[in-house]
Formats: structure tokens, sequence, C-alpha cells
């Protein structure tokens, strides 16, 4: 069958070492299919070449890959994984001993974030609302539940964590409890990001961008296009609107940056790292991208079929 790829969640500490979700689908399907397509996890290096350390039939949600290059994978069945500084694997090899930890918690997981391999959140939701969990180096422990379903979690310090979600949810996490924040919107919000206590903003597929602090949150404009993924990196925010491109704000506009940057979701820490559908488009300085397209990681899949699960 004529196979495609697309990519998902995005994790690195540079544009030359990160994890990305790569999903391998049936071209004539139009969209991945978690039931029939597969999903792996693939990572860029300077060291080596790229390739997959993980993956299979199925849908991976999420990936985060540590400053101590540790990488962290969740699933739709609720299988939470830890991968201690991943290698690629190849058909007939084995992972060392203690290198992989994989749990199963009680629900299907939506994504993971963290701040180091000692404070690591994977999210979900079991039917009864959202649930989350903490990784602290050795075990996954349920935190107390948030006050709604979470689709994406960011923050600062382990007392300083940002959720936001379904219905126009965000709660900050203090450490020991979550608080609810008043929400300008009802609009479901599919990321955020903080930049610090005092900067903070989220987005929704309606359209809408926000931008708050742990005091408080307003609408900073609504540009009737969905909205997937915003990022702060070298000043400038930047917004990902999916088919419309990948726009800068300016003022009380997004100013159109690049259209053909089709962005969904996005990571800044050393470089600006930005999934756009097909590519995976990675830039030092804000301004020039160096893309990686679909047949990079299928040429790997298609050459490596039997790996590693």
């Amino acid at each position: 069958m004529p196979a495609t790829a697309s990519y998902g969640s995005i994790s690195g500490n540079s544009a030359g070492d990160f994890c990305c979700i790569a999903q391998r689908f049936d071209d004539s399907d139009g969209d991945f299919d978690p039931d029939c397509g597969e999903s792996w996890v693939y990572h860029f290096g300077d060291d080596d070449d790229g390739g997959c350390f993980f993956g299979g039939q199925g849908w991976l949600t999420g990936v985060w890959y540590s400053p101590g290059r540790a990488a962290y994978v969740v699933d739709a069945d609720g299988e939470a994984m830890v991968f201690r500084d991943p290698v690629i694997l190849y058909p007939g090899q084995k992972a060392a001993k203690g290198q992989i930890t994989k749990v199963e918690l009680d629900a299907s997981l939506f994504g993971v974030w963290g701040l180091d391999d000692r404070f690591v959140l994977a999210w979900g939701d079991h039917g009864d609302g959202g649930r989350i969990w903490r990784w602290d180096g050795k075990v996954w422990a349920e935190l107390p539940k948030p006050p709604g379903t979470i689709m994406d979690v960011q923050g600062l310090a382990p007392d300083l964590v940002i959720a936001v979600g379904y219905h126009g949810m965000i709660a900050h996490w203090n450490g020991r409890k979550w608080t609810q924040l008043a929400s300008p919107t009802r609009a479901g919000l599919n990321a955020v990001t903080v930049v610090s206590p005092d900067e903070m903003y989220a987005c929704s597929s309606s359209g809408v961008l926000l931008e708050g602090s742990v005091h408080g949150w307003a609408e900073a404009l609504d540009e009737g296009i969905p909205l997937f993924g915003v990022a702060k990196f070298k000043d400038n925010l930047y917004v990902g609107a999916g088919d419309k491109g990948l726009f800068l704000r300016k003022g009380q506009k997004l100013v159109p940056f690049k259209p053909t940057v089709k962005a969904t979701t996005m990571e800044a820490r050393k470089d600006l790292l930005v999934v756009a559908d097909k590519l995976i488009c990675t830039s030092t300085d804000g301004q020039r991208f160096d893309t990686t397209d679909e047949e990079f990681v299928l040429e790997t899949l298609i050459n490596e079929p039997e790996c590693w699960k």
C-alpha cells in the first residue's frame, strides 16, 4: 500500500537533539487512524543520522525529551514509558536492562511534559474528568484531580505549573493543589506556554489567543482561524494556525510569517522546534528554518519495519 507519514508531538534540547512522534498510515486514507496506522518515536541528533527507538501499531500521543536525554512517551491506551538516554535499536537488538520503564496508568493519556527527570507530568482522561500523574525519577504517582480535562501543561517550577483544557479551563498547580483561574473563554484550550509568572499565553482551535499570569487572564485577540500552538522565542510570540501557516503576534494582530509552514505543535528551549503536518521545522534564530519532510522518516520505517516493540 502507498504509505505516508505525518508528525505529532515534538520536544528537544536543540535543533540538533530532539524527539518527535511520527505516524505512518495508508496514503489513501487521508488521515492517521490509530486502529490501522503506526506511531513511532524518532530521535534526531547531531551525533547520528537519526532513527526510531520505539513504535508500532497504535497511537503514541506525546513525547517529552528531557535535558538529561531521557524520552518520556505516552499513548492513548494509558501506557507511560521512560527511555533513559534512548539509542536507536535495529531489528534483533534489545534494549539494555533498566533502559526502559513502562507503566499502565488508569486513563487515556493525551500528553506529557516536564521540568527535569524528577518532575515529569502525564495527563489524560478516564471518562470521569481529567487526571494527572507525576514521575519523580522512580515512579509515577497520581496528583489531585485537576478542575477539568487537561489538553496541555507547561510551567517554570514544581510549584508554578499551568494547565489548560476543555471549556476554557485554566488551572495553577502550586506544588500541593490546583487552583482554577477565571477564564475569559469557554472555548477549549489546546496549548499553553509559560514565559514567566507574569507572562503566559494559551490558544484555542476556535481562534482565541489568551494572555495572562498567575494573577489573571484576558483575551488578547480573536482572529477567527483555528490556532493550535504557541511559543515565545527570541522576544517573538509564534502562533501555529495549521493550514493557515505560522504567525507572529504584532500588537493586537497575528501577522503571517511562514504561510507554507502549517504549524501545529511547537516547543522553544535553546532553539525553536515546530511540527507542521508533514514537516519538522527547526530554527536557531527564529527567522530561518531548516525542514525535514516525511520522506526522511518513511525511509527508515520502510527499511526497518520490524523494529523494537
